[in-house]
């Protein structure tokens, strides 16, 4: 039997936060059993869909945002939660701040913990696309891609598989880039799809599988999760409906392990989200508490920028210009 101490030590550094840092949720709320990881710049939270990534349970990649330097005067660094250390990562945040900054989308590490993504949504073509490099800042890269909505890294591969639209409403290829060689391969999916961030790749038995899920215009309505194969080519497998836990849905995450899914809806009190875990299956629905809704005063809108940990068992969400975590179980 082979014991992960690392991993022990983590999940008691977050035992002992839950057990002793936070009052008693006698009331529901999501607040009553969180912890609070560090504080986020209000900017963050708008110019970015989501301002830090998990390389583990205790590591996140943060950008943080100097309003004293100007707007985009963004830098990345590594948080380690048990110890407050933070790292900076001064050859990415080069890149960050350059070209590669802007209308950032969102921070991505891959599933080996080496590489770092974002996006750039600029529709001027020299500076949007994606880009990225290995944390230790050895090799970056860089690669234009057009009508972009998500990416994800590929399971035991140096490489990155974005998604593609055909129009505003869907998605109808994927673009895989190997970061060692450059080299770009596009596929076709079977039938174009809606699938956003609800994305997460696998590796079985040394094959590639895809989980999405489809999303129809009227969230009252059954969703699915679709299975692919990906090889050289898209092959649908199945699919499997599932409706969501309340009519009133935001928005929806799938753990790594893809045995579970996280759901933001609209919570019973007035102006109040809540989150909702089921299983891959939309089943066996429990609630992690809900959380008074703050309107931004620039968007006049809000979303949480959920994420799941590593170990498919903590949800991070930001709140109030902070980073909280959340027990999903």
């Amino acid at each position: 039997m082979v014991i992960n101490f690392n991993a022990l030590k983590v999940a008691a550094v977050f035992a002992s936060l839950f057990a002793i840092s936070q009052p008693a949720n006698a009331d529901g709320s999501l607040i009553g059993h969180s912890v609070k990881v560090t504080t986020i710049n209000g900017a963050q939270s708008r110019h970015f869909g989501r301002p830090y990534a998990w390389i583990s349970n205790d590591k996140v990649v943060l950008a943080r945002y100097n309003g004293a330097h100007g707007n985009w005067d963004n830098y990345l660094v590594v948080r380690t939660v048990s110890t407050g250390k933070e790292t900076p990562l001064a050859k990415l945040t080069k890149l960050f701040v350059g070209d590669g900054a802007g209308l950032t989308e969102y921070l991505a590490v891959s599933t080996d913990k080496r590489w770092l993504m974002w996006f750039n949504g600029s529709e001027d073509s020299a500076v949007g696309g994606v880009y990225g490099g290995e944390l230790n800042g050895s090799r970056i890269f860089k690669h234009p891609y057009l009508s972009y909505l998500s990416a994800v890294s590929i399971p035991g591969d140096d490489s990155w598989m974005a998604f593609l639209s055909g129009n505003d409403s869907s998605i109808n290829r994927a673009s895989i880039y190997d970061m060692r060689t450059g080299a770009l391969k596009t596929l076709k999916f079977p039938r174009p799809i809606d699938i956003y961030d609800n994305i997460r790749l696998t590796r079985t038995d040394g094959q590639l599988f895809l989980y999405a899920m489809l999303i129809p215009h009227s969230t009252a309505a059954a969703m699915y999760v679709v299975k692919y194969r990906v090889d050289n080519r898209i092959t649908e497998l199945g699919r499997k409906a599932v409706m969501p836990p309340k009519n009133a849905m935001e928005d929806i995450y799938i753990s790594p392990d893809c045995k579970s899914i996280a759901w933001t809806v609209q919570g019973d009190k007035p102006q109040t989200l809540e989150i909702i875990v089921t299983d891959i299956d939309g089943n066996h629905p429990h609630s992690l508490g809900d959380i008074v809704n703050p309107v931004d005063d620039e968007s006049g809108s809000w979303r949480m920028t959920l994420a799941w940990l590593p170990d498919s068992r903590h949800i991070s969400y930001v709140y109030h210009n902070a980073l909280y975590v959340v027990p999903a179980e």
